[in-house]
């Protein structure tokens, strides 16, 4: 007795379609009237979750092409990383200043003008100290947030903000080289300065 109506219940779409056809041959129009609504949410139902299976296939196509365009710049950003070697830089950056700190015409530097090429170049040195210093704090929480997340499977995040600090690691570069300039002028400053003094003729 139950299994016609459990064999109906399980009937797929396409026998579907030809039985109710069939049944409005027959002049069965309650079965006709009764099934097609019900077919036509089953139609429906197949859209919209073949729209969804769309979506979710195109979204892990695009996933895959953000992996594979996050992974291509993070290698090139870490490998630039590497290659500044920001804690070395910092380390002699430090070495720097206390050196420069420590000699004899800085220690006097209040008393030249403030025209002067030693005070202007002193406190140019300062400011590219303290900006390189910060600059140094934010590429190196950048390298460990940007590395997180692309574990994370961030990958939208990586691609958008890498070219984003596409600047940080050349501003910090640049901000060295100025510095090690700067230094070296001061020093060869000190060194006249110094040398005057000891071939200064004596007083007889």
């Amino acid at each position: 007795l139950h299994y016609p109506l459990r064999r109906q219940r399980q009937m797929c779409i396409r026998d579907r379609n030809i039985n109710v056809n069939s049944e409005f041959k027959k002049n069965n129009f309650y079965y006709v009237k009764e099934l097609i609504p019900k077919q036509l949410t089953t139609f429906n139902t197949i859209k919209l979750n073949n729209r969804e299976i769309i979506n979710i296939n195109n979204f892990l196509l695009e996933q895959e092409k953000d992996k594979e365009y996050a992974e291509r710049i993070l290698q090139t950003y870490n490998k630039q990383y590497e290659e500044v070697d920001l804690n070395g830089m910092k380390s002699n950056l430090v070495s720097i200043k206390g050196n420069i700190n420590s000699i004899e015409l800085i220690k006097n530097i209040n008393s030249l003008p403030n025209t002067s090429k030693i005070r202007t170049d002193y406190n140019r040195f300062n400011d590219l100290m303290n900006k390189t210093m910060s600059l140094i704090d934010d590429a190196s929480s950048f390298y460990t947030e940007v590395n997180s997340e692309f574990k994370k499977g961030n990958f939208s995040y990586v691609k958008e903000e890498i070219p984003s600090k596409s600047t940080l690691l050349y501003d910090i570069r640049s901000n060295n080289r100025e510095i090690e300039i700067i230094n070296k002028f001061l020093i060869e400053e000190e060194v006249a300065v110094s040398y005057t003094h000891l071939t200064l003729p004596t007083k007889r």
